[in-house]
């Protein structure tokens, strides 16, 4: 499957290996990662492709299912922090545990 802007993404290697950001953008072999916090829209982080684990969900998709009324046009870092709070809770409510991610 093609990884696309605004999918769920997890780093598999570097100092920053098991977290969880949102892809910005694809430009080559590269990724460029937000989370909301550290990496925002204006700094993200560059990775490559074959550091990051995609997990085939869109961000946009965790803050529908809760009921929000929300456009891609308009998001902001808050947004992408908040959807993956959202998602790190929906892991551990159905694993039972506390997980990396």
């Amino acid at each position: 499957m093609e990884i696309k802007s605004g999918m769920l993404a997890i780093s598999k290697a570097g100092h920053d290996k098991g977290e969880l950001y949102v892809i910005s953008s694809v430009e080559g072999k590269f990724a460029f990662l937000i989370n909301g916090k550290k990496y925002t829209k204006l700094h993200s982080k560059k990775k490559n492709l074959l550091h990051i684990q995609p997990i085939h969900i869109d961000y946009i998709d965790i803050i529908k299912n809760i009921g929000k009324q929300y456009k891609r046009e308009n998001f902001n870092n808050e947004d992408v922090a908040f959807a993956i709070m959202l998602y790190k809770r929906e892991m551990v409510a159905d694993t039972g545990k506390e997980t990396n991610v």
